[in-house]
């Protein structure tokens, strides 16, 4: 999976959570309608989303998905904020308007 289909598979999902960028910058979302407080990064939402199952993001790999390393280093620093300076500013942005309803603020 590239970093482009890894996109469109995340918007058409994205609005099955809850999502917010907490203290440290990181995307982090609840599933709408779990008991269960799990916090999900773009990744393992789609893993749940896909599988059922709870993945932690070094787990990817077992829940099937063939994302390129690069892209998945791409992804995971962009949702973390995590080195900002190596952080891809144009896909910070697609997450973040992924995960706001239609209209709403996109922070910086």
């Amino acid at each position: 999976m590239t970093q482009r289909t890894f996109m469109k598979k995340f918007r058409a999902i994205a609005g099955k959570f809850y999502w917010h960028v907490n203290h440290r910058g990181r995307l982090r979302g609840f599933l709408k309608g779990s008991n269960k407080a799990v916090e999900y990064c773009p990744l393992t939402a789609l893993a749940r989303i896909e599988t059922g199952k709870i993945y932690q993001t070094f787990q990817i790999s077992n829940a099937g998905f063939d994302i390129r390393f690069d892209d998945y280093g791409n992804v995971t620093t962009a949702a973390d904020y995590f080195f900002k300076d190596s952080v891809n500013p144009q896909l910070r942005r697609s997450l973040l308007k992924a995960t706001r309803p239609k209209g709403a603020e996109i922070p910086v």
